[in-house]
């Protein structure tokens, strides 16, 4: 399962807060990320099918001073395909690298484009300030 809150910061940005569990890995992690990536992200869960060319995927921590490669992943979500029956894989990263012994976690699980699509309206409604969290629970469709 994959639980996501967001904070907006009134700046065009917000904080991203993800926790997951599965495959017996638990784990939680922040970044802040701006309003425009989110909202792409969002879209790009409701293709179907997934795009090979432009997944759905968000990765936000620390960036090196060019801010055009991220050093410190803090969080990250991606959708793939999983087979050539249309079950998709989530995977998800998320750190804490603030502490003097960095802590992070992976693990994935399978979701179907309707778990996807529901999740898609919940994080809609995330953004918007409409719902205090969007949940994505595993399973085929």
């Amino acid at each position: 399962m994959l639980r996501v809150t967001y904070s907006p910061d009134g700046d065009g940005t917000g904080e991203l807060r993800a926790f997951v569990d599965a495959q017996g890995v638990a784990g939680s992690g922040a970044a802040y990320f701006d309003e425009t990536s989110l909202a792409a992200f969002c879209e790009r869960l409701g293709d179907y099918p997934l795009q090979p060319d432009d997944l759905p995927s968000l990765a936000g921590g620390y960036w090196d001073p060019t801010g055009e490669r991220l050093e410190a992943t803090h969080l990250s979500i991606a959708v793939f395909p999983h087979d050539g029956l249309g079950t998709l894989r989530l995977e998800a990263t998320m750190a804490d690298s603030a502490s003097p012994h960095p802590l992070e976690a992976k693990t994935w699980f399978l979701v179907g484009y309707n778990q996807l699509s529901n999740f898609q309206r919940q994080l809609r409604g995330l953004l918007a300030g409409a719902v205090a969290e969007a949940v994505l629970v595993p399973g085929p469709d």
